[in-house]
């Protein structure tokens, strides 16, 4: 037999063979590219918890108020959610020792609102339920790329 017959006999009989592919789906390699790139955000660290405007990072609005003492104001504090304290909105974040219920001759003299980070969890790529400056354990900030290509899935 010449060399063309044994390649198109051999061409024949590997078209003839059943072939199984696994395929993924879309959303599943949404979920694991989530997650990849949240454990690489480790090296990529936001320089500030808090903005004015929106940047590169995740973030999500939160309300913040300006707190008076004695008729004095002290400047914007966020109120965060898991310590229940008030928390300074500028570096470097100094914590109050109180949080809803305020002592006597405290009290909210204005309203207004910054952009917070928000946490992911690195296993589950889930949202962290809570705006809080301290960093959960096994959570991670985001950047809006990374996170656009999760929901784009």
């Amino acid at each position: 037999m010449d060399k063309k017959a044994l390649r198109r006999k051999l061409l024949r009989g590997s078209l003839a063979a059943p072939v199984v592919l696994t395929v993924s789906s879309a959303s599943a390699a949404a979920v694991s590219s989530f997650s990849r790139c949240l454990r690489s955000a480790d090296a990529d660290v936001p320089y500030r918890f808090f903005s004015e405007d929106t940047d590169h990072w995740f973030r999500q609005r939160v309300p913040v108020s300006m707190l008076n003492a004695q008729g004095r104001d002290q400047g914007y504090y966020f109120l965060d959610q898991v310590r229940n304290v008030y928390v300074s909105v500028n570096p470097p974040y100094n914590e109050l020792t109180f949080g809803q219920l305020m002592p006597q001759g405290w009290q909210v003299s204005s309203q207004s609102s910054r952009w917070a980070l928000v946490w992911f969890d690195k296993s589950t790529s889930t949202q962290y339920s809570r705006i809080t400056l301290q960093r959960p354990r096994g959570a991670s900030a985001t950047t809006m790329s990374c996170y656009g290509s999760f929901r784009k899935a």
